[in-house]
């Protein structure tokens, strides 16, 4: 333990950040490895190093007045000329974090008592001594769901200085002297998107609907950007206001990347001299950041860990275009100071990442880096040609990471919200590369870019307008960008991409606008297309697991399945392998929670199997889970029968720790939309208890049959076929990505070997009390049910699942299933 200052200030002396494995399959050593961990008999809790932080993580206390993780630690840690002792953490609001710290002076004294802020932030103690010689840390939760806390790093200040250092005022000023041009041209200077004989075609363009709306929008936030004062706040790091890794003083300043982006390409589509010369206020302040990473710790030393190139590649791609369309009032010394900053402070850190860390190439970490990095190496190639090489390897780096993170099926193993994210970057760096290539974005792009639509359509909710993504993964429910959208209208000739363009661009904000949808002159304006923007139908996806159904039904509306599975990630991902997700009539009624801002702890939570619509393995030690590093599941059976039947099995044993199952199989006979059997049939190494789990944002109301789901715009009864639960608990249970409660309905077998339980779930329209109580008295041997004027009857076998519909015999057994027109 050393103690490393990091300012004239302030210190850090244990750097918890860089516990975890920030290079995978490499040996890291672990600040861990100097604390006694105690863990409380009465508590189900772990304390492990993650890539970016020791997270404890609390899955039942037993005793709030006991703590439920104790960290211990002996010391001789000089703090000389220090009186605040500082915590850098994420703590849930569930969570009490007790440090106590023993000086030569003071003796053992509680320096910090905090509850949870929620996001991270600091929490300081007073501090009184020379040395400090033990460190005990006690971490309380009072809530009976599971939570995790992130600690990322203590550390020291002295209070009188850091308050005169934080007050101490810039030394730079608007002038910039000998950088502003006397006489100047306003007139694309690169010519990156589009050169000075395309301006006026692009203003054009602009001048029309729907893209003069956006554009005013543009307008609007550039002239509020117009207040910022950026000399101001030129400091030690340059500041993402990411919650994640900054200070509190650094999360009160802008985001300069984006605002001088935006100024530039504003003013220079307006002529708004006062645009262009804030944007390269900005890009000169930006050059005359000490570092281009967001905080200190992506500069700290003795460290390896580091966020990779965001920050770095973000502040590049902004300060080259700049220089593209507003260098021209900069003379070559103003120039040349933000080219310097690039070269030096920006690309180096890109290039290491690109050469020394393997597994961004294999997500998309690698792509996203490459908008960035090709938009400034086609900047510095303007001024050194000789980057014409490093340009040409970049460009065979993004090409060969595209083939890697798209599947053989068109998906991606992190979920919609990274795609996304993902081709929002790399469509519009390949229209610009394709335009250097002299050739279309059509001729351009690889035929895995074609590939993926299918994964895209297949992610589509069918709640709300039909524009946002399912939940999948590590992601949000949220729009595809439309920038996406509109070069897959181009690209495609599927007419949803054509009906979900239409929607975006009839909105007033639409979807996210992204600045490239106004840069590239090719786009199209406008493009017919009513009514539902998904075709019905199945979309399966065997390689990433994920199986669509659509259907239109009279009396309720459109109907989507969606059931994930496929192989777990490394990097974003969920442990949802089996989940379920149901929606009707606009409503997601089984749901997918998303995912909150990464600075909050219930980003942890929210990511684990006990939130998730499935079959959930009991045990009162621990807390099951589906570990990054398993197998994961895979789809073995998924169609749509000519008669309507939707027959699916995924094997899930692999997606679970390993030794936990024998067998685990879920299946879903579906006669039509509005009913589906799910049957999930599953032997573990020991006798486990199970509990049936169903997550909403709707009531969940007890009846004679079993529950009722009760949303808007439809209900969901739920109930038991073959078995009884031992126990039953709905409640609220966490919460979704916009810290909305989520209720849960847990329906709990007892012990046993293995498991072999139907669970029947209908769509009914509000106050319907549907028909699944006759599908119980079914089970028990009585009159069945008639769904759509065809019995449906359960018949009963020791393995697999059988069922009778419509005089036809279908049979489950391990991955297969097989029909037949006789009885079964």
């Amino acid at each position: 333990m050393r103690n490393i200052p990091i300012n004239e200030a302030e210190s850090i002396f244990e750097p918890f950040w860089d516990s975890g494995e920030s290079y995978p399959d490499h040996q890291k050593y672990s600040v861990l490895s100097g604390y006694d961990i105690t863990i409380s008999p009465m508590a189900i809790a772990t304390v492990l190093p993650t890539w970016c932080s020791v997270d404890i993580a609390v899955q039942r206390n037993g005793n709030s007045l006991q703590p439920a993780v104790v960290l211990e630690r002996a010391c001789q840690l000089d703090a000389a000329g220090y009186d605040v002792i500082r915590l850098f953490a994420a703590i849930p609001p569930s969570m009490r974090v007790v440090l106590i710290c023993s000086t030569e002076k003071q003796g053992s004294r509680v320096a910090l008592d905090q509850w949870g802020g929620g996001e991270t932030r600091e929490y300081d103690g007073p501090l009184e001594g020379e040395r400090i010689t033990r460190l005990r840390l006690e971490v309380y939760s009072l809530s009976s769901e599971p939570a995790t806390l992130s600690l990322l790093w203590l550390g020291l200040s002295n209070r009188c200085r850091q308050l005169e250092m934080e007050q101490r005022p810039s030394p730079y000023t608007a002038e910039w002297e000998g950088c502003f041009a006397d006489t100047y041209e306003l007139k694309p200077a690169i010519g990156i998107y589009f050169h000075d004989g395309e301006l006026e075609e692009l203003r054009s363009k602009l001048r029309h609907s729907p893209f003069d709306r956006m554009m005013e929008k543009l307008r609007r936030q550039a002239r509020q950007d117009l207040s910022i004062v950026p000399e101001a706040q030129i400091g030690e790091y340059l500041p993402r206001n990411s919650r994640r890794w900054e200070r509190d003083r650094d999360m009160k300043k802008h985001k300069l990347d984006e605002a001088m982006e935006r100024l530039a390409y504003v003013g220079l589509i307006d002529g708004n001299e006062e645009m262009l010369r804030m944007a390269c206020r900005m890009a000169l302040s930006a050059a005359h950041h000490t570092h281009w990473c967001e905080s200190v710790m992506g500069a700290f030393p003795g460290v390896t860990w580091h966020h990779r190139s965001f920050a770095e590649e973000a502040a590049s791609r902004a300060c080259s275009l700049v220089l593209d369309w507003a260098g021209g009032l900069l003379t070559w010394h103003g120039r040349h100071i933000i080219l310097d900053a690039i070269i030096t402070k920006g690309l180096p850190r890109i290039e290491a990442d690109f050469k020394t860390v393997e597994y961004i190439r294999r997500m998309n970490q690698g792509i996203v880096f490459s908008g960035g990095r090709m938009i400034t190496l086609l900047a510095l190639c303007s001024e050194y040609p000789r980057y014409s090489l490093w340009l040409n390897e970049a460009e065979r780096d993004l090409h060969e990471m595209v083939s890697a993170y798209i599947q053989a099926d068109g998906g991606t193993l992190e979920g919609p919200g990274y795609w996304n994210y993902t081709m929002a970057n790399v469509l519009p760096v390949m229209s610009v590369l394709a335009r250097s290539r002299g050739q279309s974005l059509a001729q351009y792009v690889p035929d895995c870019i074609r590939r993926s639509e299918e994964y895209a359509l297949a992610m589509l909710s069918a709640a709300g307008d039909e524009r946002l993504t399912v939940a999948v993964g590590d992601g949000h429910a949220r729009p595809y960008d439309a920038i996406v959208v509109a070069c897959y209208a181009m690209l495609s000739d599927k007419p949803e991409w054509k009906r979900l363009y239409s929607r975006i661009i009839r909105e007033e904000g639409g979807s996210p606008a992204s600045k490239e949808l106004l840069m590239l002159a090719d786009l199209p304006s406008g493009l017919s297309g009513e009514g539902h923007i998904l075709e019905p139908g199945l979309r399966q996806l065997p390689v990433t697991g994920q199986t669509s159904l659509v259907a239109d039904v009279d009396g309720i509306g459109r109907i989507k399945l969606h059931a994930c599975s496929g192989p777990t990630f490394f990097a974003h991902y969920h442990e949802d392998k089996g989940s379920l997700v149901l929606e009707a009539a606009g409503e997601a009624l089984l749901v997918e929670r998303g995912m909150c801002d990464y600075s909050h702890p219930y980003g942890k939570a929210i990511s684990k199997a006990d939130v998730h619509n499935l079959l959930f393995p009991e045990s009162e030690g621990s807390m099951h889970v589906q570990p990054k590093h398993a197998a994961g599941g895979r789809v073995a059976h998924a169609s749509l029968e000519e008669d309507g039947v939707f027959l699916y099995t995924t094997e899930l044993a692999g997606a679970w720790e390993e030794g936990l199952y024998k067998r685990n199989y879920r299946r879903i006979f579906a006669p039509s939309p509005c009913l589906y059997l799910v049957h999930d049939e599953v032997e573990y190494g020991g006798e486990l208890a199970s509990s049936f789990r169903l997550n909403t944002r709707g009531s969940i109301v007890q009846t004679a049959s079993g529950f009722m789901i009760q949303g808007k715009a439809a209900w969901l009864s739920v109930a038991c076929v073959n078995w009884q639960p031992e126990q039953v608990w709905h409640g609220a249970y966490g919460y979704d990505e916009h810290m909305h409660p989520v209720s849960q309905l847990r329906l709990y077998t007892g012990r046993s070997r293995s498991h072999s339980l139907v669970t029947a779930i209908e769509v009914l329209p509000p106050g319907d009390n549907g028909n699944l109580c006759r599908i119980v008295e079914a089970a028990a041997g009585s009159k069945p049910l008639l769904h759509r004027g065809k019995a449906v009857e359960i018949i009963p076998c020791t393995a697999g699942l059988r069922v009778r519909y419509g005089g036809r015999g279908y049979t489950a057994h391990n991955e297969h299933w097989t029909k037949e027109d006789t009885t079964c």
